[in-house]
């Protein structure tokens, strides 16, 4: 993220809308008057997650020279190509310890012929023996597990770590036109389906007759953070604190490593929004049940109690008693 985007400069003075023949009455339709001077911001953290899309950034990060002529120095068998050790080496990235199986499942595709998937398979996993042997991997036998050996560098595991959902928008979410809409700025971020997990439904989702109008409203209301509730209270995952059962004490590291880095990316995030702006909206999605649910990672007012308490709305109202 540049410099010039948590500085942004203060909120334009909100124009007097006279009469409709106003040209800036009808700007309106096009946007909001006084999101003007943050458009630039929003389309900066709209970038940032169009490039930390987790595979893709994993991929862009092991594919250089310097990977390439490691790779060439290790004298592999021909059919393990330079894609085969790249994506190998994002699968471990992502998931950092794998069995056998799984591996061999999410790779097995590179090897590929028409002698059959279990032909695939089997050299797939002769590959895997040849990439332990390359310190492209690592193999526990005890544990009869790969774990990972080549891992990223700390700062793209941070960025990865903030960027790598949609953030909250700091102007008001375009409005909904369709079924392929979100909400989001650019053509890129901005289509996707408004159903969650629709799956094999996906293509019946897109043509239903949803109702748009529910999810505009709900996107058009302003939020704002609670800092000092973000400060003062401790965020917890649900049992963090010990090991649930069954569960080794490897997975239950595993789980703790993730929060931490979720509570620090969160509190990141937070904190440069604030320093934009003082609000921002979510965006949100049906379920297949007709359910919403807004779309907020590192910001979600229907997360943890941490995340409810620090989401309040922007435009408040003192509530009185009516006796």
């Amino acid at each position: 993220m540049t410099t010039a985007l948590f500085s942004a400069s203060p909120p334009a003075a909100k124009p007097e809308f006279v009469t409709k023949g106003n040209v800036a009455y009808h700007a309106i339709d096009r946007g909001r008057l006084d999101d003007a001077p943050y458009v630039e911001a929003e389309n900066e953290l709209e970038k940032l997650f169009d490039k930390n899309q987790l595979k893709k950034r994993l991929r862009q990060w092991f594919d250089t020279d310097a990977f390439h002529t490691f790779i060439k120095g290790k004298n592999l068998s021909e059919n393990i190509t330079p894609k085969f050790c790249i994506d190998l080496c994002v699968t471990m990235a992502i998931h950092k310890r794998a069995i056998p199986s799984t591996l061999i499942g999410i790779l097995y595709r590179h090897f590929e012929t028409d002698q059959g998937k279990h032909v695939a398979m089997q050299a797939c996993a002769h590959a895997l023996e040849e990439c332990v042997d390359a310190d492209l991997v690592d193999y526990n036998m005890n544990a009869q597990m790969f774990i990972i050996r080549i891992d990223i560098d700390p700062l793209t595991r941070q960025d990865l770590d903030r960027y790598q959902y949609p953030l909250p928008m700091v102007v008001q979410p375009k409005k909904l036109n369709n079924n392929m809409e979100n909400g989001y700025r650019s053509p890129e971020t901005g289509r996707s389906l408004v159903i969650l997990k629709a799956g094999r439904q996906a293509p019946l989702y897109e043509q239903a007759n949803v109702c748009l109008d529910h999810l505009n409203r709900m996107n058009s209301i302003p939020l704002t953070l609670n800092i000092q509730t973000a400060e003062l209270i401790d965020n917890e995952w649900a049992d963090i604190g010990r090991r649930r059962p069954g569960e080794t004490f490897q997975q239950y590291e595993t789980r703790q490593k993730a929060f931490e880095r979720y509570d620090i990316a969160s509190k990141d995030v937070m904190y440069a929004l604030m320093g934009i702006r003082n609000q921002f909206w979510l965006t949100h999605k049906y379920d297949r049940r007709g359910r919403t649910y807004c779309q907020g990672y590192h910001v979600n007012y229907q997360g943890t109690s941490w995340n409810k308490a620090v989401v309040e709305f922007a435009n408040k109202e003192l509530i009185e008693n009516g006796d």
